[in-house]
């Protein structure tokens, strides 16, 4: 294999693409702190990004490795689900991804110290709470002994961590404050809209889920009441956005924006009801995550620039 190939084969295995709706929310919880409390430190901000990189990208390849036995069964791959297919194809080997792992692991402390010396206004106590948190998270989604992915909680878990605790990641590390409601409330339409993603994405695994006995959404209920789920979730997604506008926490009138999702949705659901009606679930779902990847997007990036321009 050239090097190019190889370093195609790593840059499929990080899915660095994916990492710029977590930045956002990242950015968002900042850039709250920020317009509300006057806090903001630059190399806070772009060293606890560095870390948040590195953590996800920990689990990640983790994930990759442990899941590497049902990833082998699926037959629909895409960008959203089963992996990257590097170690599947034999693009890379366990050692080399195993070398991978513990590289990135040893970078985490690291850059967690360095943090701790910079954050002048959050105790070290903080940093290294995030730090558990997001790796105790990360690790659990598909490795034992926690395996949220095969008990049933996996798109809970991925939903909470792309969603809320990542506004409140930003948030804390520019204030300290972990009781505010603020970055909670900020990363509900993100929960909502992550976890109907999350299940969508699931449903072209479910076959492969179940043989090896992976619990989740859609092995657990089925995929129709799956999709009817992910339904319901699009449109609370949307209730809980249009809300941070009528309770003013995105400003008008950038925050009328927001009113952007309602088509969105409206398209996503479209999408969903027809293959309900189909009954087509064994598929790759690029039709509809392009527009949940959207919706995503759109609850991230919106009431962040709502508060950089206030």
């Amino acid at each position: 294999m050239t090097l190019k190939e190889k370093a195609i084969a790593w840059f499929r295995l990080t899915r660095l693409p994916l990492y710029s709706l977590a930045f956002i929310a990242y950015s968002m919880g900042a850039a709250a702190a920020h317009a509300t409390y006057q806090q903001f430190d630059g190399a806070v901000y772009a060293l606890g990004g560095l870390g948040l990189i590195l953590i996800m990208l920990n689990a990640v390849i983790l994930n990759e490795y442990v899941d590497y036995p049902s990833d082998c069964l699926n037959k629909n791959r895409g960008a959203f689900n089963a992996g990257s297919g590097v170690l599947v194809e034999g693009k890379l080997g366990f050692s080399e991804v195993k070398a991978g792992f513990v590289l990135i692991l040893c970078a985490i402390p690291v850059c967690a110290y360095v943090l701790i010396q910079l954050a002048t206004e959050v105790s070290a106590t903080s940093v290294l709470a995030l730090v558990f948190i997001g790796i105790f998270f990360g690790w659990g989604y598909s490795a034992p002994p926690l395996k949220f992915s095969y008990r049933g909680l996996g798109e809970l878990v991925n939903s909470l961590m792309h969603g809320p605790a990542i506004v409140l990641a930003g948030f804390v590390l520019q204030t300290g404050m972990w009781t505010s409601s603020l970055p909670w409330l900020l990363g509900t339409p993100l929960f909502f809209a992550t976890l109907a993603a999350a299940i969508l994405a699931d449903l072209p695994d479910y076959r492969s889920d179940a043989e090896i006995s992976r619990k989740t959404v859609p092995v657990i209920i089925g995929p129709r009441l799956t999709a009817l789920l992910a339904s319901g979730f699009i449109a609370l997604a949307v209730i809980a956005g249009l809300a941070l506008w009528y309770v003013e926490l995105i400003k008008y009138p950038l925050g009328l924006l927001i009113l952007i999702v309602v088509p969105n949705a409206v398209i996503q659901e479209r999408a969903v009801i027809t293959m309900i009606k189909k009954a087509d679930y064994d598929r790759h779902m690029t039709d509809i995550m392009k527009y949940a990847d959207l919706q995503m997007l759109l609850f991230g990036l919106l009431p962040l620039l709502a508060f950089l321009l206030r």
